[in-house]
């Protein structure tokens, strides 16, 4: 189980390796990509599949092939800020989620 701690009902996640964190209903995965490993969180009903991705930096194929596996249905692209390093992956995963 991934260590957290819940402040005003929101989840923080504390650690950086690849981990999956499963709630009844929800899953979070934390997923490194990129030459700086920046971390891409993958947030995804377990019920209805449907699934939102934040910050996709690099690795789109790698990420791609997760939510494939998972058989997720990507709604939703989030950024937590403008910087390349965290929107390196938008436009190779629109064009994914378009094509679905």
């Amino acid at each position: 189980m991934v260590p957290s701690r819940i402040v005003s009902h929101a989840l923080i996640l504390l650690s950086f390796p690849t981990e999956t964190f499963e709630m009844r209903k929800i899953s979070i995965k934390q997923i490194p990509v990129g030459p700086f490993q920046v971390l891409t969180y993958l947030v995804a009903c377990l019920q209805t599949r449907h699934s939102v991705i934040i910050d996709p930096a690099g690795d789109e194929d790698k990420l791609l092939t997760l939510i494939q596996t998972e058989g997720l249905r990507v709604k939703y692209i989030l950024n937590t800020h403008g910087h390349a390093d965290h929107v390196l992956g938008n436009p190779y995963i629109t064009d994914f989620i378009l094509e679905l």
